[in-house]
């Protein structure tokens, strides 16, 4: 103790310091305690057992900030100061008083009051505001009950209490221990799970989830039902409700976390979306900071799986904390010390992950009536809930007050982020590292197919772990196949037949699992879209015996069957147990892979499907959305002869000279999808890829029949060119077309055509031609181009001579984007800076420089993607200020600040304008 060492020092000692603060604050406390009316004899008592109370927080305190006798002695003083400061905050009295009471003891209470110290110092690293809390309640309770005088009182509290906690309880109470919590979060999430993977003697244990986590950015779904994310695209209603959707800004998924002012939070997305890994990450930021009283005062993360809780049987009734309480789960809380905690503003952050894992609906139906209640008892916790998009019902969740918010798949900076941590964090050869990051960055970058695969977390992860033993396939049925073959080698069944069924366990190999998926898959997709992706277990059982039975002459197979169903139902595999004895692949793109890879079988190696049966099923269903990927997914796997085939009998089933410029073309659409897939292109007939070619230019150049189809014939063009993209410059037998400066007649395709010519026949002369045109859509458009395929000095200089030639900010606008995408350098940034006072693009990209909120501001329309913005030299009215700070998430107190801070970096009060309002 320093008792000595302060005494020797001529410092008063801490045990007198502690007698004198003890005098000071006992009679504050015990009228706080509601003790104020005791007899004198009792009061004195109690004041005796307030001063033991104090010395052993001041003890407790000593031997956490580590003062011994080596402590300096201006370091004793200030210390000696804070902890009287400390004492005496009254959130610090109203703790001890309530500890009188029997109460519990937040260690956040003292964390907060410690940051309220003036000019407190830093506490050590291994500071631990939950473990002072624990022993002082555990040695405040002791001398409580160790007063005589007061053992009547203090008895007579504790049996209201205990009657509390039996009430709500069975049995011993759970700790409440934050310390313990953080380590379990810890030990439970913080790996990178890859338990369903085959990593091939690749070390991934030591990965921790942070390690290789990137947040992805999201959109807010409240205005439009999120159901409109499972329609069709190109369905007119899809288009009209998901317009407020895609108009608006994404924002950093953190950020949506963390904003205050989002109370409750729903976070939707695809399947391996990372909605999982999310709510892990949360949590586990606040178990693995290391700063104690920034841990104690923060948002306490319960981190409940939904799947887990449905199962929990309750008789008494379900309750998120009865659940925390007496469930038998990876951590257990004192139900009494959590209501307690919950009733505090900003306190506790419920995570409730996987709604849509609830899959019977009455279940789930009864899943959302918990979290509505839980939202109406305790208003003042946050709650972040996530769910697949397929199935959610936001409508009485949105009565509650929860905002859904969907995922974005991951852009080419997250990738590029994902690669770069990935390949630091797996490998011990930094050379190795670079060399493998390196080849799979580059096969992603020239592989559409692949870099839209690449946007979903969990198949880029795989990705990566293919590509640690080989060059990833830029075939993206070959990608599916080596992605389901990882996932396969994992799905053990000999394990579970060995024992019953040892003459049969070897059999089950990787080609006889393939094959049982590929029975499962089709019977999933041509049992219709309500059921895409869920089979009864029931239906899967019969299918797994009645392979064993004809392919392996298996004659125990009902009950093998049954047993691998049952090891489905312990573990997921690539097939998972959805619950309610359903079963579903763990991605429905691997559905899609192996129904398409059962077809390929009955083609070419069982026979039982000819050319003309496989063209049949391309008639019945090219026109259905559900079946686009799996006819896709057969040419990228069939022989090129035969996609060849299929490509010339979609493009022969359009017939263009009765097109009136509006009916939509799947065919033809379809057709081009399926050109990008075939494995090589040069053995694609010119012929074949001609015909095709010309017939989608056609549409581009066609005369709609009246103005009406204008923009209808766009968005099907539009949808033409993004198939284009995936086939590229290889196009076969692009040689029949001969460019003679032809011309849309839509004026809206415009902006579109440059492009396309720049994407299939990489002409620099021909886009050039568009730079110079009249029109500023085909003008815009060869600009873009151009800048796109074209990244030299030439390039560069037709831009900035745009910019300089302008005659208004119409004409300028394009270039000057333009340029600080592709060269953002200070050469631009000078030239941007010439305009931006009266340039509404210039404006905006040096807005954009300062915040997200000088970005929005100078929009028209705060957080859209509309390339519409503000006149710099006009002001900007408060309403839309407000519009803006909102979409930015600025509290309206800040509103004020950032204004002042935007106009400083602008060099005009943007309130009045940059021509009247100059700094």
């Amino acid at each position: 103790m320093v008792s000595g060492v302060l005494t020797t020092l001529g410092i008063v000692t801490w045990t007198a310091f502690g007698q004198d603060l003890a005098q000071e604050l006992v009679k504050e406390i015990i009228i706080k305690a509601g003790f104020g009316s005791l007899s004198l004899l009792h009061r004195d008592a109690l004041a005796k057992a307030m001063k033991k109370i104090i010395k052993e927080l001041l003890d407790l305190l000593e031997y956490e900030l580590g003062l011994d006798e080596d402590t300096e002695r201006e370091e004793l003083i200030q210390m000696q100061r804070a902890v009287s400061a400390f004492l005496k905050q009254p959130e610090v009295t109203d703790s001890i008083a309530a500890l009188l009471q029997g109460e519990q003891l937040d260690s956040a209470v003292l964390a907060q009051a410690w940051q309220h110290v003036l000019d407190a110092p830093q506490l050590p690293q291994d500071f631990s505001w939950q473990r002072i809390s624990k022993r002082f309640s555990h040695k405040a309770g002791e001398i409580r009950n160790s007063i005589p005088e007061l053992k009547a009182i203090f008895a007579q509290n504790a049996a209201v209490k205990a009657d509390e906690a039996l009430a709500s309880s069975i049995g011993p109470q759970p700790d409440f221990d934050l310390d313990v919590y953080a380590k379990a979060l810890l030990k439970k999430f913080g790996r990178l799970n890859l338990d369903c993977l085959d990593t091939d003697g690749a070390s991934y244990n030591a990965v921790r989830l942070w390690s290789v986590f990137v947040p992805q950015s999201a959109r807010e779904c409240e205005k439009f039902q999120p159901r409109h994310l499972e329609l069709p695209k190109g369905d007119e209603e899809r288009q009209e409700q998901l317009r407020p959707y895609f108009e608006q800004q994404p924002r950093p998924v953190l950020e949506v976390c963390a904003d205050q002012q989002l109370q409750r939070l729903v976070i939707l997305g695809d399947p391996g979306s990372g909605k999982s890994t999310l709510l892990r990450c949360l949590a586990l930021e606040w178990a693995r900071d290391e700063d104690a009283t920034r841990r104690a005062t923060a948002p306490l993360p319960l981190l409940i799986e939904l799947r887990d809780y449905n199962q929990w049987e309750c008789l008494s009734g379900k309750s998120f904390i009865a659940y925390l309480h007496h469930a038998r789960n990876w951590h257990r809380f004192n139900q009494n010390a959590l209501d307690a905690l919950l009733h505090r503003p900003g306190r506790v952050l419920l995570l409730l992950d996987g709604l849509d894992e609830i899959f019977d609906p009455q279940q789930r139906e009864l899943a959302v009536n918990d979290i509505f209640r839980f939202s109406n008892d305790y208003p003042d916790a946050r709650i972040i809930l996530t769910s697949r998009v397929v199935g959610y019902k936001p409508e009485r969740l949105r009565d509650a007050g929860f905002r859904d918010f969907m995922l974005q798949d991951f852009d080419e900076g997250q990738i590029e982020a994902f690669l770069k941590l990935w390949h630091q964090i797996t490998f011990s050869d930094h050379e190795e590292a670079e060399r493998k990051r390196q080849r799979l960055a580059k096969a992603i970058a020239d592989s559409r197919p692949i870099k839209l695969l690449a946007g979903n977390p969990l198949l880029l992860t795989l990705m990566a772990i293919i590509n640690r033993k080989e060059e990833l396939p830029r075939n993206r049925a070959r990608l599916y196949e080596k992605a389901a073959e990882l996932l396969l080698q994992q799905w053990d069944t000999e394990a579970k037949l060995l024992s019953d069924f040892p003459s049969l366990s070897a059999e089950i190999d990787l080609r006889a699992k393939a094959a049982i998926l590929r029975k499962v898959a089709l019977e999933m997709q041509t049992a219709g879209s309500n059921a895409a992706n869920l089979i009864q277990g029931e239906r899967l059982i019969k299918l797994i015996e009645e392979y064993l039975l004809t392919e392996l002459r298996f004659p125990q197979a009902r009950k093998a069957a049954n047993a691998l169903v049952e090891q489905l139902r312990q573990r997921n595999f690539i097939l998972c147990f959805l619950g309610s004895d359903s079963y579903g692949f763990v991605h429905r793109t691997f559905l899609e892979y192996f129904c398409a890879a059962e077809f390929v079988d009955q083609f070419e190696k069982k026979r039982s499907l000819d050319i003309d049966g496989l063209l049949a099923l391309y008639d019945q269903h090219c026109r259905e959305d559900d079946w686009q990927e799996v006819l896709r997914l057969i040419c990228g796997q069939v022989d090129e002869s035969f996609a060849g085939k299929i490509i010339e009998h979609l493009t022969e089933r359009v017939d263009l000279e009765k097109w009136d410029g509006e009916t939509e073309l799947p065919e033809l659409l379809l057709a081009v999808w399926c050109l990008s897939e075939a494995g090589n292109l040069n053995l694609i007939e010119e012929k074949i890829g001609s015909d095709l070619l010309l017939s989608v230019i056609n549409c581009f150049l066609v005369e709609p029949i009246n103005e009406s189809c204008h923009s209808r014939q766009r968005e099907i063009v539009e949808q033409l060119l993004d198939a284009a993209k995936a086939v590229g410059n290889k196009w076969p037998g692009k040689t029949v077309f001969h460019f003679d400066k032809q011309r849309p007649k839509n004026s809206f395709i415009e902006y579109l055509w440059p492009i396309f010519l720049a994407i299939i026949f990489q002409q620099r002369q021909w886009v050039e031609y568009f730079c110079f045109s009249d029109s500023c859509s085909f003008r815009d458009g060869g600009l873009e181009a151009l800048a796109a395929h074209w990244q030299d000095a030439r390039t560069r200089q037709i831009l900035i001579e745009r910019i300089q030639r302008a005659e208004n900010e119409t004409f300028c606008c394009p270039a000057l984007k333009l340029l600080s995408t592709y060269w953002p350098d200070e050469k631009t940034s000078q030239l941007i800076k010439e305009f931006y006072t009266i340039s509404n693009t210039g404006a905006f990209l040096v807005g954009k420089q300062h915040s997200r909120f000088g970005e929005f501001v100078f929009q028209q329309y705060p957080g859209s993607n509309f390339d519409m913005w503000h006149d710099p030299r006009q002001p900007i009215p408060p309403e839309h200020i407000q519009e803006a700070a909102e979409e930015a998430g600025i509290p309206p107190d800040k509103i004020d600040e950032a204004v002042r801070s935007l106009s400083a970096h602008m060099g005009w009060d943007i309130t009045k304008g940059s021509l009247a309002g100059k700094l």
